[in-house]
C-alpha cells in the first residue's frame, strides 16, 4: 500500500457492517474473513468493543479491500482517529496468506480510563457474554455470526448484557450457564406471528415499528457516545450510568430535525413486510444511526453539558408518561387508541427491551405491567429504572439542569404525545419532617408545573386536578407521595415524588425542579395525599378539598403569597447540603429570578 493509494482495513465491529460502511462512505467494499494476530478484543461493560496489542492473542474479523483515501477520511472521523482510536498498520492472516492492512486500535490514554480498566470483573463478564452470545447465535443459525451480526445481537440483548455485567460489578460474576439462560430467555425477538393477515396487532404495526426503530437508533447512538466520550459523560458514583450519555444522544438526534423520520421511512423501518424479520429491521435502524452520527457534534454536545453542569447534593429522578389518549389511557377500551391500542402489543414488537436505557414500561396506574403480560395504559420512561420487576432503580442525577434537559429531550424524542411528569427528590437521613405545607405554596407549585387552560366551555381549569388525573377511584388526591429508594435492593432513603406536573414538549423544567428542591428542604413537609394526616385514608381533608375547589376555578394569588413562597424556596436552597447551599450563589439567584418570572406570568394569565 502506498501512502496515497487505496487502503485495506481490518474491521471487527460496526465497520464490518455493510450498511454502516455505505452510510459513511456511500459504497460497499469487498471484504473477506481473516484473523488479526497479536491483538486482543476487549468488550467493555458499556459501549463498543475495541482491540489492544496483546502477544499471543488473535481477533477474528474481516479484511475490507481497496478503500480510497477520501472514503478513509470519513471512517477516520467516525472512529475519532487520533483521539479514541489510532489507525495503525497491522498484519492479518487469511487462509495461510499474510496481508498488510490498517486497523483502528484503541488509544489507551483515552479509552482505558472508562472502558474496562478498574472493572476487571465486569470486563471479564462482558467478554464471556460475548463468547456465549456468539455460541448461541451459531446454534440458532448453524454458522458463526459475522461482526456485523454480533453488533445487532448485542444491541437487541443490551439490557440483559447490562444486568449480567452489573452483577459482576456487584461482586457476583455470572457463570456460563447463568449467562446462557439469560440470553436464551426471552432471546432474539421475531416478527413471524405478525405475518398472519388475521393477527390483531397488524393495524398498529407501522406505529410500533417506527417507535421501535427510533429506540434502536437512540440506543445505538448513546452507546457510541458512551464509547467515545466516556470521560465527558461519566456519571458520579451512585447515579444512573447512562444519564449524561442518553441526554447527549437525545439532544443530537432531536437536532437532526426530520431527517431521522425520513431515513426510517426510506429504509422501510416502519413498514411490516412478510418475510422480513426483526433482525433485519434492527440492521436497518442501526444503519440509520450510523448515517446520522456526527462525532464532532456529539463531542460539542458533551462538552457543553460539562460546562453548564450545576450539581447539587439532592439526588433527583423523573418519570415521563406518554399516550395519544391523554388521561383516557387508563381504562381505555380495545381499539380506542388508533395508533398503539394503549401499548397492548409492546411485547409483540419487543419494544420495552428496546427502551431499557430510558426505563421504558407500560404503566396502568395500578402497577407497572409485569414482563410477559399484556396491559393497556401509558408508555412510561422511568429514568434510572434498571429493572421494572422489583423496582430496582438509581437516582438519575443531582444536577437539576441536567435532569430538566434530559426530560425536555426525552419528551421531544419519544414520538408519542406527552401526558404527565413525576419528579422525585431524595431526602437525606435525619432530616426532620415538618408540618403540612401551606395552601398558598401548593398553589404556587401548580402555577409552575400544573396545567392551567380553558376547557370546552371556555372556563379556565387546572386540569391535572380538575380532570381527576391524580385522583384515585375513591376521591383521594395524590399531589405527592413518599417512596423508598432501593438502588441495590436495600432500603437506603426516603424519596418524595411529586405527581402533579404536566409534561410538555419544549418546556424548561429547571425552575420547577429547583423550586421543588427549595420548597422540600425549607420545611420537609409530608407528602400531600389522602394519608397525610394520621396515616388513615381521608380523601376529605380540608387541604385536598381546597386544592380541588381552586382547580375548578383558579384565581390569582396575592403578591404576598408569591413572595412568601419564593422566600421559602430560597431558604431551602440555602440549607440543601447539610445546612449549607449546594449550588453557587449565581445559580441560586438566577433560578429564583426564573421561578419568580414564571409565577408572575402564570398569575397574570389568571387575571
Amino acid at each position: 500500500m502506498s501512502d496515497d493509494g487505496p487502503v485495506d482495513l481490518f474491521v471487527y465491529g460496526t465497520l464490518a457492517y455493510d450498511r454502516t460502511m455505505r452510510a459513511l462512505t456511500g459504497r460497499i467494499f469487498p471484504k473477506r474473513p481473516c484473523v488479526l494476530r497479536g491483538y486482543r478484543r476487549v468488550t467493555p461493560p458499556y459501549g463498543y468493543a475495541y482491540i489492544v496489542p496483546q502477544e499471543g492473542e488473535t481477533v477474528r474479523g474481516w479484511l475490507v479491500e481497496g478503500i480510497p483515501r477520501a472514503q478513509l477520511a470519513a471512517l477516520d472521523a467516525y472512529e475519532a482517529e487520533g483521539d479514541m482510536y489510532r489507525r495503525l498498520p497491522v498484519t492479518c492472516v487469511r487462509g495461510g496468506e499474510t496481508r498488510r492492512a490498517h486497523a483502528y486500535v484503541a488509544n489507551p490514554d483515552r479509552i482505558g480510563r472508562y472502558l474496562g480498566d478498574g472493572e476487571p470483573a465486569a470486563a471479564d463478564a462482558a467478554v464471556l457474554v460475548d463468547e456465549i452470545l456468539e455460541e448461541e447465535a451459531a446454534r440458532l443459525t448453524g454458522r458463526r455470526p459475522g461482526p456485523e451480526e454480533m453488533v445487532v445481537l448485542r444491541e437487541l440483548l443490551g439490557g440483559t448484557i447490562e444486568e449480567l455485567c452489573a452483577a459482576a460489578r456487584g461482586g457476583r460474576p455470572p457463570g456460563r450457564e447463568e449467562i446462557r439462560r439469560a440470553l436464551r430467555h426471552p432471546g432474539i425477538p421475531t416478527l413471524a406471528p405478525l405475518w398472519r393477515p388475521d393477527h390483531p396487532a397488524r393495524p398498529y404495526a407501522a406505529a410500533y415499528l417506527r417507535l421501535t426503530a427510533r429506540q434502536i437508533v437512540f440506543s445505538h447512538t448513546e452507546a457510541r457516545i458512551l464509547s467515545r466520550f466516556g470521560d465527558l459523560v461519566a456519571a458520579p458514583e451512585g447515579f444512573y450510568a447512562h444519564a449524561s450519555s442518553a441526554h447527549a444522544a437525545l439532544d443530537c438526534l432531536n437536532r437532526s430535525g426530520g431527517e431521522l423520520d425520513r431515513l426510517i421511512e426510506r429504509d422501510g423501518c416502519g413498514t411490516l413486510r412478510e418475510g422480513r424479520e426483526y433482525l433485519d429491521y434492527a440492521v436497518r435502524a442501526i444503519a440509520v444511526a450510523a448515517r446520522l452520527f456526527d462525532a464532532n457534534d456529539a463531542a460539542a454536545t458533551c462538552r457543553l453539558a460539562v460546562r453548564e453542569a450545576q450539581p447539587g447534593s439532592a439526588p433527583l429522578g423523573a418519570e415521563l408518561e406518554f399516550s395519544p389518549l391523554g388521561a383516557a389511557a387508563i381504562g381505555a377500551a380495545p381499539g380506542m387508541d388508533p395508533l398503539f391500542d394503549g401499548f397492548y402489543w409492546t411485547a409483540d414488537f419487543d419494544l420495552l427491551r428496546r427502551g431499557w436505557k430510558l426505563g421504558m414500561h407500560v404503566d396502568t396506574h395500578r402497577a407497572a405491567c409485569p414482563p410477559g403480560e399484556r396491559c393497556r395504559g401509558f408508555l412510561e420512561y422511568a429514568l434510572g429504572r434498571l429493572k421494572i420487576a422489583g423496582d430496582l432503580s438509581m437516582p438519575v442525577t443531582n444536577d437539576p439542569r441536567l435532569l430538566a434537559s434530559l426530560i425536555r429531550e426525552a419528551a421531544a424524542f419519544c414520538g408519542v404525545r406527552p401526558h404527565s411528569l413525576h419528579l422525585s427528590i431524595e431526602i437525606p437521613p435525619g432530616l426532620r419532617s415538618g408540618p403540612p405545607p401551606r395552601r398558598a405554596d401548593l398553589l404556587c407549585l401548580l402555577l409552575l408545573g400544573g396545567d392551567l387552560r380553558r376547557d370546552r366551555s371556555g372556563a379556565v381549569r387546572e386540569t391535572r386536578i380538575h380532570n381527576r388525573e391524580i385522583e384515585d377511584p375513591r376521591g383521594g388526591l395524590y399531589f405527592s407521595r413518599e417512596n423508598l429508594h432501593s438502588p441495590d435492593g436495600e432500603i437506603q432513603s426516603k424519596v418524595i415524588e411529586y405527581q402533579f406536573p404536566r409534561l410538555r414538549t419544549g418546556r424548561d423544567f429547571t425552575p420547577l425542579i429547583v423550586a421543588l428542591k427549595g420548597f422540600q428542604f425549607a420545611g420537609n413537609p409530608p407528602p400531600v395525599n389522602p394519608f397525610m394526616e394520621g396515616g388513615d385514608y381521608r380523601p376529605d381533608q380540608p387541604l385536598l378539598r381546597d386544592l380541588k375547589r381552586w382547580a375548578a376555578s383558579p384565581s390569582p394569588l396575592p403578591d404576598e403569597a408569591l413572595s412568601g413562597f419564593l422566600g421559602r424556596v430560597e431558604e431551602g436552597l440555602q440549607v440543601e447540603a447539610s445546612g449549607a447551599p449546594a449550588h453557587t450563589p449565581a445559580f441560586i439567584r438566577n433560578a429564583l429570578v426564573s421561578i419568580a418570572h414564571e409565577l408572575r406570568e402564570a398569575n397574570s394569565a389568571l387575571r
